[in-house]
């Protein structure tokens, strides 16, 4: 019995070594996230402008034509919750900080807690960005407890893929002269839409919270908060529930009234045609630029 409980102890250990080593070259990848930290905390002295959202923002802001010495904080499917912790935990180290972009629409106003549509997205965050939402026993302080992501992960490191974010955080994949017209095809901007429908409107309620704490933050940090809804293709916009658009407008109406928030609305923006949309909802880089373009002298204004 000794000998067995002996050598049950070796194994375990053994088998602790060969996962702890397998989780170190793993986390020696590089990834957005890792990126991102690492930048801001070698750069966050000279950030004046802090872009906040999901895929929405960090698709459509180019921080060199928004100015303002601006850095896209942004990562796919983000949630308002996690713009929040960004917020608290970069914002101190900006000591020019002046302005707060963050997309708030269709797209993340309703969506679930990311530890239940993007588990993987939760430990990206704890381990790479310092957000210590979740215990280091939990599912969220490993990354070989998602086999899925890390196997894509491993896969596209093989394949020497870079993390396709420039040097500012914007994501720089969604070119124009690659763009597929078939995206804005009905049946692919109807799958788009039924992917933003509200399912739970406690859910909306907890982001709209979420999203008035931010800018209640903003407004007592002497922070110039600019929420921005991006452009969405019309076809999109024909199949939003009424009542969704209602709900947007009331929760940016408060933090405009309550906070000082500005409040720009491009969501239905005849400035924008198809030929702006790699997909129903996300623009192209040319597109990126002249939105950000435009954000960037309203801000200055």
């Amino acid at each position: 019995m000794r000998r067995f409980i002996i050598k049950t102890a070796i194994f375990l250990v053994l088998a602790a070594l060969i996962a702890a080593g397998i989780e170190a070259y793993i986390r020696s990848w590089d990834n957005s996230y890792k990126a991102k930290n690492r930048w801001m905390t070698d750069n966050a002295a000279t950030v004046e402008t802090i872009i906040l959202g999901n895929s929405h923002a960090l698709f459509s802001f180019r921080p060199q034509y928004v100015g303002c010495n601006a850095y896209n904080l942004a990562n796919v499917s983000q949630t308002i919750d996690y713009d929040n912790l960004l917020l608290r935990h970069y914002a101190p180290m900006c000591k020019r900080l002046k302005n707060v972009i963050i997309t708030v629409d269709n797209s993340n106003l309703f969506d679930p807690s990311l530890d239940e549509i993007g588990a993987h997205r939760a430990t990206f965050y704890r381990i790479y960005m310092g957000i210590r939402r979740h215990s280091l026993l939990s599912e969220y302080s490993l990354e070989l407890l998602h086999p899925a992501t890390v196997q894509a992960k491993w896969q596209k490191h093989m394949r020497h893929e870079d993390m396709e974010i420039d040097s500012a955080g914007w994501c720089y994949t969604y070119k124009a002269d690659q763009r597929d017209p078939s995206q804005l095809d009905d049946e692919s901007v109807r799958q788009r839409a039924e992917g933003h429908i509200c399912g739970d409107w406690r859910l909306a309620d907890y982001n709209a919270r979420e999203l008035l704490d931010i800018a209640e933050y903003c407004k007592k940090n002497r922070l110039r908060l600019t929420i921005v809804q991006t452009p969405t293709c019309k076809k999109y916009n024909r199949l939003i529930p009424v009542r969704q658009r209602r709900f947007i407008d009331s929760t940016l109406d408060k933090c405009r009234r309550l906070y000082g928030a500005t409040v720009v609305d491009l969501h239905d923006s005849r400035m924008f045609s198809d030929s702006d949309f790699f997909d129903a909802d996300h623009i192209t880089d040319r597109a990126a630029a002249r939105l950000s373009t435009m954000v960037g002298k309203m801000m200055q204004r």
